[in-house]
């Protein structure tokens, strides 16, 4: 099932002075398997300012249920 999410993503570069972003349409892919289980592929999106991906940070607490 592909869908998106909302998260925040994080730049460790120590060269530039931005801690990181927002977005409202993170890329999700999320598979099922057998026995209730699943797996979900997160595709980052790279720092406008020094180019390398972002770490994403998830507010858990948005999608508990």
């Amino acid at each position: 099932y592909s869908t998106h999410v909302i998260g925040k993503f994080k730049c460790y570069n120590n060269t530039y002075s931005k801690d990181g972003w927002a977005s409202k349409k993170v890329a999700i892919l999320i598979r099922g398997y057998p026995r209730n289980s699943y797996n979900a592929l997160v595709f980052n999106q790279y720092c406008k300012s020094c180019t390398q991906l972002g770490t994403l940070i998830l507010d858990k607490e948005l999608y508990i249920n």
